[in-house]
Protein backbone atom coordinates (compact mmCIF):
# COMPACT_ATOMS: atom_id res chain seq x y z
CA UNK A 1 0.00 0.00 0.00
CA UNK A 2 1.59 3.44 -0.89
CA UNK A 3 0.02 5.44 2.29
CA UNK A 4 0.17 5.54 5.73
CA UNK A 5 -2.97 4.58 7.38
CA UNK A 6 -3.09 5.09 11.34
CA UNK A 7 -5.39 3.84 13.73
CA UNK A 8 -7.47 5.84 16.58
CA UNK A 9 -8.23 2.50 18.89
CA UNK A 10 -11.57 1.91 20.53
CA UNK A 11 -12.13 -0.44 23.35
CA UNK A 12 -15.45 -1.17 21.77
CA UNK A 13 -15.77 -4.91 21.10
CA UNK A 14 -16.53 -4.08 17.49
CA UNK A 15 -13.51 -3.12 16.91
CA UNK A 16 -10.55 -4.09 19.93
CA UNK A 17 -9.82 -6.83 17.36
CA UNK A 18 -8.27 -4.24 15.00
CA UNK A 19 -5.27 -4.13 18.07
CA UNK A 20 -4.93 -7.47 18.48
CA UNK A 21 -5.72 -9.00 14.70
CA UNK A 22 -4.45 -5.63 12.47
CA UNK A 23 -5.35 -5.88 8.85
CA UNK A 24 -2.03 -4.09 8.11
CA UNK A 25 1.01 -2.58 10.26
CA UNK A 26 -0.77 1.21 11.04
CA UNK A 27 1.37 3.71 12.17
CA UNK A 28 1.75 5.60 15.07
CA UNK A 29 1.26 8.45 16.53
CA UNK A 30 -1.89 9.07 14.00
CA UNK A 31 -0.93 12.47 12.89
CA UNK A 32 2.03 10.88 11.03
CA UNK A 33 -0.35 9.34 8.67
CA UNK A 34 -1.66 10.63 5.55
CA UNK A 35 -5.34 8.50 6.38
CA UNK A 36 -6.80 8.72 9.93
CA UNK A 37 -9.00 5.37 10.47
CA UNK A 38 -11.40 6.16 13.46
CA UNK A 39 -14.41 4.88 15.15
CA UNK A 40 -17.89 6.84 15.67
CA UNK A 41 -15.88 10.26 15.52
CA UNK A 42 -14.92 12.39 12.53
CA UNK A 43 -11.52 14.09 13.61
CA UNK A 44 -10.64 17.22 12.31
CA UNK A 45 -7.73 17.57 10.21
CA UNK A 46 -5.00 19.96 8.48
CA UNK A 47 -2.81 17.54 7.02
CA UNK A 48 -4.42 13.44 5.92
CA UNK A 49 -7.62 12.38 5.56
CA UNK A 50 -10.72 10.50 7.72
CA UNK A 51 -11.32 6.87 7.25
CA UNK A 52 -14.68 6.82 9.52
CA UNK A 53 -16.13 3.47 11.12
CA UNK A 54 -19.59 4.14 12.48
CA UNK A 55 -22.23 2.15 13.86
CA UNK A 56 -25.28 4.46 13.52
CA UNK A 57 -24.88 7.54 11.29
CA UNK A 58 -25.87 10.07 13.64
CA UNK A 59 -23.39 9.12 16.47
CA UNK A 60 -21.31 11.26 14.10
CA UNK A 61 -23.28 14.08 15.29
CA UNK A 62 -21.39 14.15 18.40
CA UNK A 63 -24.90 13.86 20.27
CA UNK A 64 -25.51 11.17 22.31
CA UNK A 65 -28.39 11.66 24.32
CA UNK A 66 -30.33 14.47 23.26
CA UNK A 67 -32.09 13.34 19.76
CA UNK A 68 -33.47 16.36 18.81
CA UNK A 69 -30.09 17.97 18.49
CA UNK A 70 -28.94 15.02 16.78
CA UNK A 71 -31.58 15.25 13.79
CA UNK A 72 -30.84 18.70 14.13
CA UNK A 73 -27.30 17.84 13.25
CA UNK A 74 -28.02 16.15 10.00
CA UNK A 75 -27.05 19.07 7.73
CA UNK A 76 -23.59 19.86 8.87
CA UNK A 77 -23.32 16.16 9.48
CA UNK A 78 -24.13 15.62 5.50
CA UNK A 79 -21.41 18.79 4.73
CA UNK A 80 -18.60 16.76 6.70
CA UNK A 81 -19.40 13.60 4.80
CA UNK A 82 -19.31 15.97 1.32
CA UNK A 83 -15.93 17.09 2.17
CA UNK A 84 -13.20 15.13 0.56
CA UNK A 85 -11.58 14.95 4.08
CA UNK A 86 -13.86 12.13 4.29
CA UNK A 87 -12.97 10.12 2.12
CA UNK A 88 -14.35 6.69 3.46
CA UNK A 89 -17.49 5.48 5.56
CA UNK A 90 -17.22 1.91 7.44
CA UNK A 91 -20.20 0.20 8.84
CA UNK A 92 -20.93 -3.22 10.32
CA UNK A 93 -24.40 -4.30 8.63
CA UNK A 94 -25.88 -3.41 5.87
CA UNK A 95 -29.05 -1.59 7.44
CA UNK A 96 -26.65 0.49 9.24
CA UNK A 97 -25.58 2.24 5.51
CA UNK A 98 -29.23 2.15 4.36
CA UNK A 99 -31.12 4.11 7.15
CA UNK A 100 -28.85 7.22 6.07
CA UNK A 101 -31.03 7.81 3.33
CA UNK A 102 -33.98 8.36 5.60
CA UNK A 103 -31.75 10.52 6.89
CA UNK A 104 -29.80 12.51 3.97
CA UNK A 105 -32.05 13.82 1.19
CA UNK A 106 -29.35 14.03 -1.28
CA UNK A 107 -27.88 11.10 0.32
CA UNK A 108 -26.61 9.73 -3.43
CA UNK A 109 -23.84 12.36 -3.69
CA UNK A 110 -21.79 10.34 -1.05
CA UNK A 111 -23.43 7.09 -1.33
CA UNK A 112 -20.26 5.61 -2.82
CA UNK A 113 -17.88 6.77 -0.02
CA UNK A 114 -20.05 4.18 2.03
CA UNK A 115 -18.51 0.49 2.44
CA UNK A 116 -19.82 -2.42 4.09
CA UNK A 117 -17.19 -4.39 6.46
CA UNK A 118 -19.04 -6.93 8.30
CA UNK A 119 -17.59 -7.66 12.38
CA UNK A 120 -14.91 -9.70 12.98
CA UNK A 121 -15.29 -12.29 15.85
CA UNK A 122 -12.63 -14.80 17.28
CA UNK A 123 -14.96 -17.99 18.47
CA UNK A 124 -14.21 -20.04 21.75
CA UNK A 125 -13.02 -23.60 21.83
CA UNK A 126 -16.64 -25.46 21.34
CA UNK A 127 -17.52 -28.32 23.78
CA UNK A 128 -20.86 -29.80 24.40
CA UNK A 129 -22.88 -29.39 27.17
CA UNK A 130 -25.11 -31.69 29.61
CA UNK A 131 -28.24 -31.14 28.48
CA UNK A 132 -30.37 -30.55 32.16
CA UNK A 133 -33.58 -30.35 33.27
CA UNK A 134 -33.80 -26.48 34.06
CA UNK A 135 -32.69 -24.05 31.47
CA UNK A 136 -30.40 -21.87 32.16
CA UNK A 137 -30.77 -18.23 30.56
CA UNK A 138 -28.15 -15.40 31.02
CA UNK A 139 -28.89 -11.62 30.72
CA UNK A 140 -26.02 -9.10 30.64
CA UNK A 141 -26.54 -5.28 30.25
CA UNK A 142 -26.70 -2.12 32.22
CA UNK A 143 -28.98 0.63 31.41
CA UNK A 144 -32.07 -2.13 32.86
CA UNK A 145 -35.36 -0.50 31.10
CA UNK A 146 -33.33 0.38 27.89
CA UNK A 147 -31.96 -3.21 27.52
CA UNK A 148 -35.14 -4.93 28.64
CA UNK A 149 -34.01 -5.91 32.15
CA UNK A 150 -38.05 -5.75 33.34
CA UNK A 151 -39.05 -7.82 30.09
CA UNK A 152 -36.55 -10.55 30.94
CA UNK A 153 -37.86 -10.65 34.18
CA UNK A 154 -41.16 -11.29 32.93
CA UNK A 155 -40.33 -14.10 30.76
CA UNK A 156 -38.42 -15.91 33.86
CA UNK A 157 -41.76 -15.33 35.59
CA UNK A 158 -44.19 -17.01 32.53
CA UNK A 159 -41.82 -19.63 31.76
CA UNK A 160 -42.32 -21.01 35.57
CA UNK A 161 -45.44 -20.06 35.80
CA UNK A 162 -45.88 -22.18 32.71
CA UNK A 163 -44.25 -25.11 34.82
CA UNK A 164 -40.84 -24.90 32.90
CA UNK A 165 -38.00 -24.80 35.65
CA UNK A 166 -36.01 -21.60 34.45
CA UNK A 167 -32.61 -19.68 36.05
CA UNK A 168 -31.94 -16.10 34.71
CA UNK A 169 -28.97 -14.90 35.65
CA UNK A 170 -29.14 -10.88 35.35
CA UNK A 171 -25.83 -8.96 35.16
CA UNK A 172 -27.00 -5.33 36.07
CA UNK A 173 -25.52 -2.54 37.78
CA UNK A 174 -28.42 -0.42 37.46
CA UNK A 175 -31.88 -2.69 38.80
CA UNK A 176 -34.14 -0.62 40.22
CA UNK A 177 -34.42 -0.27 43.71
CA UNK A 178 -37.37 -2.36 45.12
CA UNK A 179 -37.67 -3.81 41.82
CA UNK A 180 -39.77 -7.38 42.53
CA UNK A 181 -37.38 -9.89 41.95
CA UNK A 182 -38.06 -13.77 41.87
CA UNK A 183 -36.33 -16.54 43.41
CA UNK A 184 -35.56 -17.98 39.89
CA UNK A 185 -33.38 -14.94 39.33
CA UNK A 186 -30.41 -14.24 40.54
CA UNK A 187 -28.67 -10.36 39.85
CA UNK A 188 -24.85 -9.73 39.90
CA UNK A 189 -24.60 -6.06 40.09
CA UNK A 190 -21.14 -6.01 38.59
CA UNK A 191 -20.52 -3.23 36.63
CA UNK A 192 -17.89 -5.05 34.31
CA UNK A 193 -17.28 -8.44 34.56
CA UNK A 194 -13.62 -9.57 34.34
CA UNK A 195 -13.04 -12.73 31.25
CA UNK A 196 -13.02 -14.89 33.52
CA UNK A 197 -15.99 -14.62 35.29
CA UNK A 198 -17.54 -14.13 31.60
CA UNK A 199 -16.33 -17.23 30.49
CA UNK A 200 -18.23 -18.95 33.44
CA UNK A 201 -21.72 -17.40 32.90
CA UNK A 202 -21.58 -17.79 29.03
CA UNK A 203 -20.39 -21.66 29.57
CA UNK A 204 -23.52 -22.87 32.41
CA UNK A 205 -25.83 -20.52 30.10
CA UNK A 206 -27.86 -22.73 27.43
CA UNK A 207 -29.47 -19.30 25.80
CA UNK A 208 -29.24 -15.25 26.17
CA UNK A 209 -32.38 -13.80 26.44
CA UNK A 210 -31.71 -9.73 25.44
CA UNK A 211 -34.94 -8.24 24.93
CA UNK A 212 -32.94 -4.90 24.24
CA UNK A 213 -34.68 -1.71 22.98
CA UNK A 214 -32.09 -0.03 21.91
CA UNK A 215 -28.67 -0.92 20.10
CA UNK A 216 -26.39 -2.98 21.96
CA UNK A 217 -23.58 -4.24 19.19
CA UNK A 218 -20.87 -5.34 21.73
CA UNK A 219 -23.58 -8.14 23.31
CA UNK A 220 -24.66 -9.54 20.11
CA UNK A 221 -20.58 -10.53 19.01
CA UNK A 222 -20.27 -12.16 22.22
CA UNK A 223 -23.05 -14.55 21.88
CA UNK A 224 -21.01 -15.14 18.75
CA UNK A 225 -17.95 -15.40 20.10
CA UNK A 226 -19.36 -18.19 22.65
CA UNK A 227 -21.72 -19.63 20.33
CA UNK A 228 -24.35 -19.10 22.74
CA UNK A 229 -28.19 -18.45 20.95
CA UNK A 230 -29.72 -15.85 21.21
CA UNK A 231 -33.34 -14.73 22.07
CA UNK A 232 -33.29 -10.85 21.36
CA UNK A 233 -34.99 -8.07 19.41
CA UNK A 234 -35.54 -7.67 16.27
CA UNK A 235 -34.12 -3.80 15.85
CA UNK A 236 -32.15 -1.75 13.78
CA UNK A 237 -29.95 -4.35 12.07
CA UNK A 238 -29.49 -6.74 14.26
CA UNK A 239 -31.27 -9.68 12.09
CA UNK A 240 -27.85 -9.38 10.32
CA UNK A 241 -25.97 -10.56 13.46
CA UNK A 242 -28.36 -12.76 14.70
CA UNK A 243 -29.82 -15.11 12.21
CA UNK A 244 -33.45 -16.29 12.46
CA UNK A 245 -33.49 -20.25 13.27
CA UNK A 246 -29.33 -20.02 13.77
CA UNK A 247 -28.20 -18.13 15.93
CA UNK A 248 -31.29 -18.00 17.95
CA UNK A 249 -34.48 -16.12 17.11
CA UNK A 250 -35.55 -12.78 17.01
CA UNK A 251 -39.01 -10.94 17.90
CA UNK A 252 -40.49 -7.85 17.12
CA UNK A 253 -40.59 -5.37 19.89
CA UNK A 254 -43.61 -2.71 20.41
CA UNK A 255 -40.84 0.23 19.70
CA UNK A 256 -36.82 0.60 19.43
CA UNK A 257 -34.82 3.29 20.12
CA UNK A 258 -34.53 4.87 16.60
CA UNK A 259 -38.42 4.00 15.45
CA UNK A 260 -40.58 6.73 14.89
CA UNK A 261 -40.99 8.27 18.25
CA UNK A 262 -37.11 8.85 18.23
CA UNK A 263 -36.62 12.77 18.36
CA UNK A 264 -40.18 13.16 18.63
CA UNK A 265 -42.32 11.30 21.20
CA UNK A 266 -38.81 10.90 22.72
CA UNK A 267 -36.69 13.92 22.52
CA UNK A 268 -33.92 12.38 24.58
CA UNK A 269 -32.83 9.68 26.81
CA UNK A 270 -34.44 10.25 30.08
CA UNK A 271 -37.17 10.50 28.10
CA UNK A 272 -37.29 7.36 26.13
CA UNK A 273 -36.49 5.52 29.10
CA UNK A 274 -40.03 7.13 30.84
CA UNK A 275 -41.43 5.98 27.81
CA UNK A 276 -40.40 2.61 28.22
CA UNK A 277 -41.74 2.98 32.15
CA UNK A 278 -44.90 3.79 30.82
CA UNK A 279 -45.54 0.89 28.40
CA UNK A 280 -44.15 -1.42 30.78
CA UNK A 281 -46.72 -0.27 33.69
CA UNK A 282 -49.79 -0.36 30.94
CA UNK A 283 -48.33 -3.89 30.00
CA UNK A 284 -47.38 -2.81 26.51
CA UNK A 285 -44.94 -5.94 26.48
CA UNK A 286 -47.33 -9.11 27.03
CA UNK A 287 -46.72 -9.65 23.53
CA UNK A 288 -43.07 -9.62 23.15
CA UNK A 289 -43.26 -11.78 26.83
CA UNK A 290 -45.15 -14.56 24.72
CA UNK A 291 -43.50 -14.57 21.72
CA UNK A 292 -40.44 -15.07 23.54
CA UNK A 293 -41.87 -17.41 26.22
CA UNK A 294 -42.78 -19.37 23.00
CA UNK A 295 -39.34 -19.58 21.22
CA UNK A 296 -37.60 -20.54 24.58
CA UNK A 297 -40.23 -23.47 25.02
CA UNK A 298 -39.05 -24.97 22.16
CA UNK A 299 -35.69 -25.65 23.66
CA UNK A 300 -37.34 -27.09 26.51
CA UNK A 301 -39.27 -29.51 24.35
CA UNK A 302 -36.44 -30.58 22.50
CA UNK A 303 -33.14 -30.71 24.61
CA UNK A 304 -30.67 -31.52 21.53
CA UNK A 305 -32.02 -27.84 19.72
CA UNK A 306 -29.63 -26.66 21.84
CA UNK A 307 -26.15 -28.49 20.52
CA UNK A 308 -27.72 -28.09 17.15
CA UNK A 309 -28.14 -24.32 17.68
CA UNK A 310 -24.92 -23.78 19.10
CA UNK A 311 -23.40 -26.02 16.26
CA UNK A 312 -24.59 -23.94 13.34
CA UNK A 313 -23.99 -20.65 15.38
CA UNK A 314 -20.42 -21.54 15.58
CA UNK A 315 -20.12 -22.78 11.99
CA UNK A 316 -22.13 -19.56 10.86
CA UNK A 317 -19.91 -17.25 12.66
CA UNK A 318 -16.80 -18.49 11.22
CA UNK A 319 -18.21 -18.38 7.95
CA UNK A 320 -19.69 -14.80 7.93
CA UNK A 321 -17.72 -12.91 10.90
CA UNK A 322 -14.06 -14.06 10.04
CA UNK A 323 -11.27 -12.07 11.20
CA UNK A 324 -9.61 -12.82 7.69
CA UNK A 325 -12.18 -12.14 6.00
CA UNK A 326 -12.99 -8.15 8.06
CA UNK A 327 -8.83 -7.64 7.45
CA UNK A 328 -9.85 -8.65 3.35
CA UNK A 329 -12.81 -6.42 3.77
CA UNK A 330 -10.98 -3.53 5.51
CA UNK A 331 -7.93 -3.43 3.16
CA UNK A 332 -10.29 -3.52 0.06
CA UNK A 333 -11.23 -0.26 1.32
CA UNK A 334 -7.88 0.83 1.84
CA UNK A 335 -6.52 0.04 -1.51
CA UNK A 336 -9.77 1.71 -3.07
CA UNK A 337 -8.59 5.33 -1.77
CA UNK A 338 -5.06 5.01 -1.98
CA UNK A 339 -5.11 4.53 -5.84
Amino acid sequence: MKNSISIDYSPHKLWNLYKKNPPIKYRRPYFLGQFLHTFNSIRPRFFGRNIVEFEHILHLTGESRDYVRMLDGRDVLFEKLQNDKVCALIAPTKTAIDICGSYFPDFSKIEKKFHHVPAGVITKDFSEKQVNSRLNLLFIGNKFWGKGGNIAIAVTNMLNFQGIPTCLKMVCSDVPANYPIPEYVDVITTKKLDEKEKDRLYASADLFLFPVLHDSFGVHLECLEYSLPMITTDIYDKSEIIEQGVSGYLVKPPFELYGSGFGVEWKNWDAFIEHVQLCDREGGFSGIVDKMVEKITTFYDDKQKLIGFRLSMLQNTKAKFSISNRNCSVNNVYNSISR
